[in-house]
């Protein structure tokens, strides 16, 4: 009864998550009049839920440094992926910045995670039997693959012909990539409770 109500507990948070993308789309078109630029809702979550995921494994990876290897490339990689999305604003205080900022935080992910790469594999495994790592992957997919075939301009003006519009295709990758990052999210803190990740039986 218990693994039936988690389970229950489960596809209602998904929905809501699954709502969220649509949503914040219309209130940016509609309510906030700013489509989905780089102040918009929709981007704005996008950078805070990276954000967020980011913080979750910092601190994962604090009390847990026997599994740190592999927590530090998701780390960085989340960091890097932060860096890019914020990349107006960054090109507001000195332009090409946020290239210059991904690229050292790049590196230095490289180099914290060689200084314990004996905890990379076995960590990797273990995450990689988790519920929570199907729903970071499937996030992480639909930011970097999906939303951008699914987004692309080339396909819609295809469709569309002559009723193309460039705020159609923003908004449909956009709202890809906000689910794809609220998956993402969603999985982080899924594997973050996981008793089995801190080597204690699953119920």
């Amino acid at each position: 009864m218990k693994k039936l109500a988690s389970y229950i507990l489960e596809v209602v948070i998904l929905s809501l998550l699954m709502s969220l993308p649509p949503l914040f789309v219309w209130i940016d078109f509609t309510i906030l009049n700013i489509n989905v630029s780089e102040w918009s809702l929709t981007e704005l979550t996008q950078e805070l839920a990276l954000l967020a995921s980011f913080g979750i494994l910092f601190v994962k990876t604090y009390k847990n440094s026997q599994k740190s290897g592999f927590l530090t490339l998701l780390m960085g990689l989340f960091l890097v992926m932060f860096i890019r999305e914020g990349d107006y604003f960054w090109d507001k205080i000195m332009r090409g910045l946020w290239t210059i900022l991904a690229i050292v935080t790049f590196f230095i992910t490289v180099y914290f995670a060689y200084k314990q790469r004996e905890t990379i594999f076995p960590s990797l495994s273990t995450y990689w039997n988790t519920r929570g790592f199907g729903y970071l992957m499937m996030g992480l997919l639909m930011v970097l693959l999906f939303s951008r075939i699914f987004g692309t301009g080339s396909l819609w003006r295809v469709i569309l012909k002559e009723n193309y519009m460039g705020d159609f295709k923003t908004a449909v990758q956009e709202g890809l990539e906000l689910l794809g990052y609220l998956l993402l999210f969603y999985g982080v803190v899924s594997i973050s409770k996981s008793s089995q990740i801190e080597g204690q039986p699953k119920d």
